[in-house]
């Protein structure tokens, strides 16, 4: 008797701790909405600045608006949502941190076995769980930055990452991601990344598991012939991309 009881405790313990982490995420995930609304406003007011005669002409601004800072303050806005938070990794396990992260940033992911990417925070399910594992990232037109890579540290089942248009990528990201995801990542896209070097695309020749690699409008690579030489000594088993400076049949692989 006293073990049936014992036992209907401790049953009601784990309801209980389980509508608290359902409580702590809605009362989050209600605050993160509010910090995505004021985002977006933020987004919207630093893009008009910037597009107007002040922003191409920075000397003379309204109100005294200094459109420079406004530059600085809009990344440094984003470097915090960047941020990582190893408190919130422990607590809901590396994939769904991770994809926290990149969502709150923009970008979407899809999971394992999944069909449809995520892009809206709220769709996101409650706690972590081995049941969701990250497997591929689009990250078009997404804010996110080297000092939120950490994220993708233990997202063992990542495989394919998209990154287009992402105005925070630079050299020091393709060496992050060469150090983080070289033992499991097989694809990856840089497309109109201007900040990228190189160098930067240079520190992918770590990635080992890597089998296509498709690099595309990057106005800072300087030597685009021989960062493809050089790539494709150290990665032979990897279709590597570049156009124009790749042919189709310079791309296929045996």
């Amino acid at each position: 008797m006293f073990l049936k009881l014992l036992a209907l405790v401790n049953h009601f313990r784990g309801q209980k701790n389980c509508l608290n982490q359902q409580r702590n995420f809605l009362i989050f995930r209600k605050q993160l909405k509010i910090v995505e609304i004021i985002m977006t406003s933020l987004k919207f007011i630093g893009k008009r600045l910037l597009n107007s005669p002040w922003g191409r002409n920075p000397t003379h601004s309204p109100l005294g608006i200094n459109i420079v800072s406004t530059r600085g303050f809009y990344a440094w806005l984003n470097s915090i949502f960047n941020r990582v938070d190893p408190n919130r990794i422990k607590e809901v396990g590396p994939d769904r941190a991770c994809a926290e992260w990149l969502i709150r940033c923009g970008a979407s992911v899809k999971w394992v076995n999944s069909q449809k990417f995520m892009k809206d925070y709220n769709s996101l399910p409650v706690g972590g769980g081995p049941m969701f594992k990250i497997e591929e990232v689009d990250a078009t037109d997404a804010a996110i930055m080297e000092i939120g890579f950490p994220h993708f540290k233990n997202c063992a089942y990542l495989r394919k990452i998209k990154l287009k248009n992402c105005g925070y990528i630079e050299d020091a990201s393709m060496r992050s991601i060469a150090y983080l995801l070289h033992e499991h990542l097989s694809w990856l896209e840089v497309i109109q990344c201007h900040n990228i070097s190189d160098e930067g695309l240079l520190a992918l020749h770590k990635m080992k598991a890597l089998k296509v690699l498709h690099l595309e409008n990057l106005s800072n690579v300087k030597n685009p012939q021989e960062v493809i030489a050089s790539l494709s000594d150290c990665l032979p088993k990897c279709q590597i991309s570049y156009p124009p400076f790749t042919t189709e049949s310079e791309e296929e692989i045996d």
